[in-house]
């Protein structure tokens, strides 16, 4: 094996690690939602079916973004991740969430 296959072999149990506690934690926020909708539609005195919305609001851009976000690790990086990189685009993408997900908060 060359030293650049076995750096990539290194690289990848701890990127794929990473990997799973980000779609884990993404998921986990856009479910957490769901029991709290009862509380929601209370104190904005309105109906679960108006307060579900918000389980729209924050979906729909979720899956649109996918769209954008795989083809620009896609075109930023080329077949060993050198440039830009998924991986690097990941982690923007991550940073984003966290700063946007504290200022709601």
């Amino acid at each position: 094996m060359g030293r650049l296959t076995t750096d990539i072999v290194d690289k990848t149990p701890v990127s794929l690690g990473l990997l799973g506690a980000a779609a884990f934690i993404v998921v986990a926020d856009a479910r957490v939602i769901d029991p709290l909708l009862h509380i929601i539609a209370k104190e904005f005195k309105v109906g679960v079916g108006s307060a579900a919305v918000i389980i729209s609001a924050y979906t729909i851009p979720y899956g649109l973004f996918q769209l954008v976000y795989g083809p620009l690790g896609d075109a930023y990086s080329n077949s060993f991740g050198e440039r830009i990189g998924k991986l690097e685009v990941i982690t923007v993408a991550l940073t984003a969430f966290a700063v946007s997900t504290s200022v709601c908060a």
